[in-house]
């Protein structure tokens, strides 16, 4: 279950403002020691450069409480990001984004304490004059790296994905 309330306020001509607060209810019938709940409130603050591009800053806490305490963190994201339309409505998105995620006990396993680096590259192709009923296709690629102060939760990570979207 997801609860999510959203609101935008434009700040000028040229500037958004995006903040969101959401609480998730997590259940995992498996491994009941994961399920718990999951509190996120973030903002991201939009600028349009021109009619054709426009970057974003967004900063999120995040606050996860698993009904085992060493798996429930605290976590920090942020993103900084780009988008451009390109001749023949070709749209261009890149995005670089960081989190840390700090676990509130030593895992009983390894004993020691949790904290996990995220840094995420992505870049997004999506061709706005294909669409079929309203959707457009998306070519997505991207690298990232995390790394784990628990070498077992340290990996990399290279994807590339087509998909459908309505959001341009």
């Amino acid at each position: 279950a997801v609860v999510r309330f959203t609101s935008s306020r434009p700040l000028g001509e040229r500037l958004l403002s995006t903040s969101y607060v959401s609480a998730t209810r997590l259940i995992y019938p498996d491994y009941s020691y994961l399920s718990g709940e999951q509190y996120w409130g973030g903002t991201t603050m939009r600028y349009a450069i021109d009619p054709t591009s426009g970057a974003w800053v967004t900063v999120s806490l995040g606050r996860n409480l698993a009904n085992e305490a060493p798996y429930s963190y605290r976590a920090v994201d942020g993103i900084l990001g780009y988008a451009k339309e390109l001749p023949a409505h070709l749209n261009v998105q890149v995005q670089l984004s960081a989190n840390e995620y700090d676990y509130d006990q030593p895992l009983p396993l390894f004993g020691m304490d949790r904290r996990d680096d995220l840094v995420q590259l992505d870049l997004v192709l999506t061709a706005r004059d294909w669409t079929f009923h309203g959707f457009a296709p998306a070519l997505s690629i991207g690298s990232g790296r995390n790394h784990s102060t628990i070498p077992l939760y340290s990996y990399t990570v290279q994807y590339a994905g087509l998909g459908l979207t309505r959001q341009f």
